[in-house]
């Protein structure tokens, strides 16, 4: 007796599984059938992919949990915050500008007011502060920093060694002094207890005078 084949395709791999009349490509449409997959034929075999690979794939990762809906309001509520937070961190920080500037104009205005007439002249003239000691030694305070920016000069000019004697920069805040507020602790430092830098500054580059047999004028007085 001949075969009637069903006209439907699941009806097709049924009759084919429970007739024993089954082969590779007859088990790979059950199962592709069964997972509900497309197929894609060439000359030689048929290749089942896109729908197993993704079960399989779900099987050892598990699902993937979609990111949560989130409405045009809620992004634009986002944004605005960020910008909020931006527009702060600049107030802040301009602020804090203006405040240490504040604060430098006043060490500046105060440096020039312990400056007597001769350092002022010699202040503007070489941009740095020239003192001298209780004990009548020369001093040079270079307007770089406060650590190795002292060095003990002559009368010619002729340096003969460099200091470093930092002050303290911070105030009962932590917060940074000016570097003039260091420049005016050194000035008072030298020309009212040179003795303690003797003491406890760290000397270096000590030279001898480059004229020692170049007279030196008397100093008009004051």
């Amino acid at each position: 007796m001949a075969t009637v084949w069903p006209t439907s395709a699941d009806d097709r791999v049924w009759s084919l599984w429970a007739s024993g009349t089954t082969s590779t490509t007859t088990t790979s449409l059950v199962w592709n059938n069964w997972i509900g997959t497309s197929t894609v034929t060439n000359s030689t075999n048929t290749t089942y992919l896109t729908t197993a690979d993704t079960i399989w794939g779900l099987w050892q990762t598990g699902p993937i949990t979609p990111a949560p809906y989130r409405t045009p309001e809620e992004i634009q509520a986002d944004a605005d915050a960020a910008q909020a937070r931006r527009e702060e961190d600049s107030r802040r920080r301009l602020a804090a500008q203006q405040v240490r500037a504040q604060a430098e104009e006043r060490a500046t205005e105060l440096l020039h007011a312990l400056l007597t007439e001769e350092e002022m002249r010699y202040y503007l003239e070489h941009d740095e502060i020239q003192v001298r000691s209780q004990h009548g030694n020369l001093y040079v305070i270079e307007k770089r920093g406060v650590h190795g920016n002292i060095r003990q000069v002559d009368e010619h000019g002729c340096r003969l060694g460099r200091i470093c004697v930092a002050p303290k920069m911070y105030d009962e805040e932590r917060r940074v002094l000016p570097v003039q507020d260091g420049w005016i602790g050194q000035y008072l430092m030298l020309k009212h207890d040179e003795d303690l830098i003797i003491g406890r500054g760290n000397w270096s580059q000590r030279a001898e005078c480059k004229h020692p047999n170049v007279p030196i004028l008397e100093r008009a007085a004051a």
